[in-house]
């Protein structure tokens, strides 16, 4: 499938989905120019399962989730648990981060009611962009700069992502030298596959990705019960927190 080929056939997708052509979908599309064709009909393939996951936006799950002291926000003493699986070149993560964060992060994270942690899904390769990303941000979050970075990464959505990457990021308050170092090291690559591996483990095939549940009495697990797949609406996500406190134990 030419770049060409992609793009018309993601717009028809996301027509089809009742979105209609945005700012994430152009980025996913322009995106298409640098994917091979094996990545092309990948994405094309979680754009289909987004468009069926619109008519069950909300689906039962009953998984067990280990957190692995995984970049979060929110009290670390609440009950239920938001656990994000997201690549930093999905169009539809953007879309996510841009137009519903904002709005979970003031009506249910600094309430305490959910605490939200963040799971890397940067594909099969050893050294894609997005996987790189992950890297990066992990290691902000080393320096207490992880939102500071996922941030900027997400902002310049018409830059390729491999130049938002360090040396080019420019995140305030991040030292680069540390940064720098801490990229590509063993542990924090391992840190970025242990997230592909538990995510396929759990049946996440696209992102973005949501699992929702209860944490465990010692915080380092979550009782999955709901499952959000797709950038959906605000109302989605307080539609499962309403009905996780209603069946909390």
């Amino acid at each position: 499938m030419t770049p060409l080929h992609f793009r018309a056939v993601l717009v028809a997708v996301t027509l089809l989905a009742g979105t209609g052509p945005t700012p994430a979908t152009e980025q996913v599309a322009s995106a298409g120019a640098e994917l091979s064709g094996a990545e092309r009909q990948r994405e094309l393939a979680k754009l289909m399962q987004i468009v069926a996951a619109r008519q069950q936006p909300l689906q039962d799950a009953a998984l067990t989730l280990r957190l692995n002291g995984n970049p979060q926000i929110g009290a670390a003493d609440a009950r239920l648990v938001i656990a994000e699986f997201s690549s930093y070149r999905c169009g539809f993560c953007r879309r996510h981060f841009v137009d519903t964060m904002p709005r979970i992060v003031t009506d249910l994270i600094d309430p305490g009611v959910v605490r939200y942690v963040f799971f890397d899904y940067a594909g099969q390769s050893s050294h894609p962009p997005d996987r790189d990303a992950a890297e990066a941000t992990r290691c902000a979050a080393e320096q207490g700069r992880y939102w500071a970075m996922r941030e900027h990464l997400f902002q310049q959505v018409r830059t390729p992502l491999r130049e938002r990457l360090p040396p080019h990021a420019v995140v305030p308050g991040l030292d680069p030298d540390a940064l720098a170092e801490c990229t590509g090291t063993d542990q924090t690559a391992a840190a970025v596959s242990g997230d592909q591996r538990q995510a396929l483990a759990l049946g996440v095939r696209g992102t973005p990705s949501f699992l929702m549940g209860y944490a465990s009495e010692d915080g380092t697990e979550v009782r999955i019960v709901k499952r959000i797949v797709g950038a959906q609406p605000y109302a989605v996500f307080a539609e499962a927190v309403d009905v996780l406190l209603g069946e909390a134990p």
